[in-house]
């Protein structure tokens, strides 16, 4: 399987679209065979890893970065790692409305591809949690009685060893993978070719771990990627030229 990075160098692809824990299986699922959904390695099993290990190298010093997504923003600016960083987002919880949605940072990414400036990278939020889908916050809220803050353990906790509950799971991480495509078609010929769809990371949906990332007991079933899994490491890869 091919490492991601390398395939961006080797296409001289000029707009990556990265989609915040996105597993290969499940936007297979639903792009393909319209779209060729190709696997490959994205080298890391979270955000500040990703970008320490592909992204920390005086090449890509080039690349601008648009994101909402906190994590990846101290990444790239503790690396010092590209041309210049555009934070979408908000830092207090209670602002976390409206701008968690894939248009508010592909507005920010069209306003610099009309300028012709190349070699973005835009780091999306979906499917990673908090879900941004109507039905997605009404799970969370309603049917798991969490906030809207609940982090993966929480989640988690509350299916338990329920089959139904781990179904429901990964229904609605299927939801948020739908839905962050199906927005990101729509700005597609408004950026930068080559361009490619990928992922920072998967995301483990009830599957065992290889091992914590950190020296920790390890509670099974399991949601998230804080974990050792190459699973995560498995990421899709459909390239517009």
């Amino acid at each position: 399987m091919q490492k991601q990075i390398d395939k961006i160098i080797e296409n001289g692809i000029k707009t990556v679209i990265i989609f915040d824990a996105c597993r290969y299986d499940y936007l297979y699922d639903i792009a393909s065979p319209e779209y060729e959904v190709l696997k490959v390695d994205s080298n890391a099993y979270i955000t500040k890893q990703y970008y320490r290990q592909n992204w920390a190298n005086i090449e890509h010093k080039k690349w601008r970065l648009i994101t909402a997504q906190i994590q990846a923003l101290k990444a790239a600016r503790r690396r010092n790692t590209f041309a210049k960083h555009y934070y979408i987002g908000k830092h207090s919880p209670a602002e976390r409305t409206g701008w968690l949605e894939p248009s508010a940072t592909f507005d920010k990414a069209v306003s610099l591809a009309d300028k012709g400036i190349e070699y973005l990278i835009i780091h999306l939020i979906p499917p990673h949690l908090p879900y941004v889908t109507k039905e997605g916050i009404y799970f969370q809220s309603e049917v798991a009685k969490l906030p809207y803050s609940a982090s993966y353990d929480n989640i988690a906790k509350w299916a338990g060893d329920d089959n139904d509950k781990w179904d429901e799971i990964r229904r609605q991480y299927k939801i948020q993978v739908e839905y962050v495509f199906s927005e990101t078609l729509k700005y597609i010929d408004r950026l930068q070719k080559p361009l490619v769809i990928t992922a920072d990371h998967g995301e483990l949906l009830g599957e065992i771990p290889d091992s914590s990332l950190k020296d920790t007991n390890i509670e099974w079933p399991v949601y998230g990627h804080k974990y050792k899994s190459e699973i995560l490491k498995m990421v899709p890869w459909i390239e517009f030229s």
